[in-house]
């Protein structure tokens, strides 16, 4: 222990340097709403059959990007009820500035299982910024 304590002498832990870095808004609301759609599909949306679609969105106010809403929904799946009966669609919805274009995709379709496994991974994150980044 001695010989830790003397080579750390004469060297602060802490240094005078200051690290800067940039945080990126939509990087900190993405975030917020993976933490708020994982908390709320776990307990909002059941295991099999219909359910309140469980909506999350991000008004951005950065006027350096060409985007001003991201909505991300976890619905049922509507077109092929009978088909699965347990899916759920996690749909990706935003919008540019002036809200004259939409683009919409699915990001996850499966069961609820998948859902909160996926929403619980980095994927989920890396697929929407990709998507809206692109």
């Amino acid at each position: 222990m001695n010989e830790i304590n003397n080579n750390m002498q004469g060297h602060s832990v802490m240094s005078d340097k200051k690290i800067s870095f940039e945080v990126n808004p939509l990087d900190v609301n993405l975030a917020k709403i993976q933490y708020s759609l994982l908390s709320r599909c776990e307990r909002e949306v059941p295991e099999n059959g219909d359910f309140a679609p469980v909506v999350e969105e991000y008004e951005s106010k950065d006027p350096t990007k060409d985007l001003s809403n991201v909505k991300i929904c976890c619905e049922f799946n509507r077109k092929n009820p009978g088909i699965k009966n347990s899916s759920r669609n996690l749909t990706l919805t935003f919008y540019n500035r002036d809200k004259s274009k939409q683009e919409n995709k699915i990001l996850y379709s499966g069961s609820k299982e998948g859902l909160i496994k996926y929403l619980n991974t980095s994927n989920f994150f890396t697929d929407c910024k990709t998507s809206i980044c692109r």
